[in-house]
């Protein structure tokens, strides 16, 4: 920082002398927190013992940020139902735990009194696993069990080409989040999870900084906020103590039966389609089960058939 970077506002009845004191004041506590920290280019602001800011210095109340920093994005309707959703039972009993703060809040926080210990009813879930697992559909599985809508992001949503926004955003999605009322899924959150740095240029400030604001407003959020990654190895530490970490496993036999079972529709032609010789295939996920149905389907139209042949599963499942 340096000196002719500082200005004031609203200080018109103080003498020159005495604005120079201040401004090299500052400039030498900002020197030493710069030498601690490593960070640079810090921003300074003050206001008036009253909370109202000086004439001239912006507002950086959370209702400031939200308002300059708003989301377009609107929560919609989730797309499953939790029982829809293909989970192994011990983690469709593990989640279900895990949101039931949120679903007896009022029992919890007020009548047993977990308010003295915990301000608000939160969960906080870390879905990892490889693509195709579930992830996304179970976060929408949960909000409907929850009778919320779900608003969702990635990573890249949150960052910002300007250094210093990424943090507002941040700030900005969970002020979406509770307006809306939604669950919170913020999808390939590698990057924001991640462990800080030592800062040594400013992309490494941006991303330290914009991991610090998710902590904030994970401590002071009420509701569910599930994360999405297949990266989990670089987790910051901060977060492990704070989230209920889940793995999502490629699906066994029985498993990829009820897969295949779910993503036949009832209004499907089916034409000896034999669901355990396909359930006996290994290493197919539920994304590659949904795109050999939806491959298979296309191919028999196109070919004029009445109704999908075991083939044109087969078929799918070789180009899925």
């Amino acid at each position: 920082m340096k000196a002719s970077r500082i200005k004031f506002n609203g200080l018109s009845s103080a003498s020159e002398s005495e604005q120079a004191m201040l401004r090299a004041r500052i400039i030498r506590a900002v020197d030493d927190f710069e030498d601690r920290t490593g960070m640079t280019d810090i921003e300074v602001r003050a206001c008036r013992r009253n909370g109202h800011m000086p004439s001239g210095v912006a507002d950086t109340s959370e209702n400031k940020l939200t308002e300059d920093f708003k989301f377009d994005l609107q929560a919609c309707q989730p797309e499953f139902t939790f029982e829809r959703v293909c989970l192994p039972e011990k983690i469709r009993e593990t989640m279900l735990s895990s949101v039931a703060t949120i679903e007896h809040e009022r029992k919890l926080f007020e009548e047993w009194g977990l308010s003295e210990i915990q301000a608000h009813a939160r969960a906080a879930i870390l879905f990892n696993g490889p693509p195709g697992t579930g992830k996304t559909a179970t976060a929408h599985g949960l909000a409907s069990h929850l009778g919320q809508k779900i608003l969702s992001v990635t990573t890249a949503d949150l960052e910002s080409k300007y250094l210093g926004e990424g943090p507002k955003l941040v700030a900005a999605f969970f002020a979406a989040v509770r307006e809306q009322n939604a669950l919170a899924f913020i999808d390939e959150a590698d990057t924001l999870l991640g462990s800080r740095m030592k800062v040594t240029q400013g992309s490494e400030r941006a991303a330290n900084s914009m991991t610090s604001q998710l902590l904030i407003e994970l401590e002071k959020h009420n509701g569910v906020v599930v994360f999405a990654t297949n990266l989990v190895d670089n987790i910051d530490h901060a977060f492990t103590t704070r989230v209920l970490r889940i793995d999502f496993p490629l699906p066994d036999k029985g498993m990829r039966y009820e897969l295949w079972k779910n993503h036949l529709p009832e209004k499907l032609p089916l034409d000896g389609v034999d669901i355990d010789a396909l359930s006996e295939i290994d290493g197919i996920c539920g994304r590659d089960i949904r795109n050999a149905i939806v491959l298979a389907a296309s191919r028999a139209v196109s070919a004029k058939k009445l109704s999908v042949a075991h083939d044109d599963i087969l078929y799918g499942l070789n180009k899925a």
